[in-house]
């Protein structure tokens, strides 16, 4: 120990510590903040959540590489998806403290478009079925040209103000006991906040689409906005619950059973399990995003648990609130069907239909611009 220390207190040498490390840090980032990147061949993509969730309101990503188309092709469809974040994780910028997975999805099909866009082409071919084909063992498919640069979107700051006029409606309908109560429960962690004399129009300026939220009936449920990882965990907890049951059948063996009928025995099990585990898949992507239940932190197994067991009251709150502002990809577009004897014109909204596979490099279907382009930049040999 120094004479200096000898002389202070301990609370003295402690404080000087802290200030240390406080200076430390301080100047950490500094120069962190002074520090430049070069986005040179990088697209920018603006989210349209304002970095008001895990990703901050920018990111700056490079175009996929052959290496990543490669694997892309060669990865089972069932695995594209954490591969495809994987590879984004590569691709954006250095100095972006996040990950991929923490993405809402709209905010992870901002980024898909943007790539594309950028570094494709803002011309993107969309596989629809008309319901004409509902009934039929083949149905056939149709294409549609989709320019990405008529795309429209929505900020979150616009579903603020949708979330506003909902509450709106509510506060007008509670008597002052009732809204009271409301204060109280969302507000009783805040003791700078005076309930007693906070008006309504004072509380409406505080709401906002954010997370968590919270529905509070029999219990305190809190929430959080889903993220894309969700879905890559979902899927690996059902491949774990499924996979031993699979196996199984695929091995079942019956010395009674001629081989033809003991395999479509096979397959029909198969089919069942597989359909058992798609269902269990989503209800598991929908779980994780329950945070916790009268304050107490749940594992994953107890978020599907509690989630599979969710009186319907409260599922129907959870959509009636979410469907109350929408952000994101906000576009409606009519499709018209050209097969014969049909034409039948449907409007659709974009949103809902994009899949993320078909933004992948990997996709095969394209149009050919050949020949509207008068810029050549492939050359054949002399």
């Amino acid at each position: 120990m120094s004479e200096e220390n000898i002389l202070l207190t301990p609370e003295e040498v402690e404080n000087r510590r802290k200030n240390k490390r406080e200076r430390i840090k301080k100047e950490v980032k500094e120069e962190i903040s002074e520090k430049f990147y070069n986005r040179g061949g990088q697209v920018a993509i603006n989210y349209e959540t304002l970095g008001r969730f895990s990703i901050p309101s920018t990111l700056y990503f490079k175009d996929f590489t052959a290496k990543h188309e490669n694997d892309l092709e060669l990865t089972r469809r069932e695995d594209q998806l954490e591969t495809t974040i994987a590879i984004l994780n590569e691709l954006k910028n250095e100095d972006a403290n996040c990950k991929i997975e923490d993405m809402l999805l709209e905010e992870f099909f901002e980024t898909l478009i943007g790539i594309k866009k950028q570094f494709d082409s803002s011309k993107h071919v969309h596989l629809w079925v008309c319901d004409c084909q509902s009934d039929e063992d083949k149905p056939q498919v149709n294409d549609t040209v989709i320019d990405l640069n008529t795309i429209t979107y929505q900020s979150i700051s616009k579903a603020d103000n949708e979330l506003k006029d909902f509450y709106k409606k509510k506060f007008e309908l509670m008597d002052n006991a009732q809204f009271q109560e409301y204060l109280f429960i969302r507000h009783k962690d805040n003791p700078s906040i005076e309930l007693e004399n906070r008006t309504k129009e004072e509380e409406l300026e505080t709401i906002k689409v954010k997370e968590p939220f919270m529905i509070s009936l029999d219990h305190k449920y809190l929430f959080r906005f889903p993220r894309i990882g969700d879905l890559v965990k979902a899927k690996k907890i059902a491949d774990k619950r499924f996979a031993p049951k699979i196996k199984d059948a695929q091995n079942k063996k019956n010395p009674n059973s001629v081989l033809p009928v003991l395999q479509e025995q096979k397959k029909i099990e198969i089919d069942k399990l597989e359909e058992e585990k798609f269902r269990y898949t989503a209800l598991a992507t929908r779980a994780l995003s329950l945070i916790s239940v009268d304050e107490k932190e749940l594992t994953d197994e107890e978020r599907i648990n509690l989630y599979s067991e969710l009186p319907r009251n409260i599922k129907n709150k959870i959509k009636d609130f979410l469907e109350q502002f929408e952000f994101g990809i906000q576009h409606e577009y009519e499709f018209v069907c050209p097969l014969p004897g049909c034409g039948r014109k449907d409007r659709r909204l974009l949103q809902r239909e994009l899949t993320v596979f078909e933004l992948l490099p990997s996709y095969t279907i394209t149009k050919n611009e050949f020949g509207q382009n008068p810029e050549i930049d492939i050359y054949v040999g002399a």
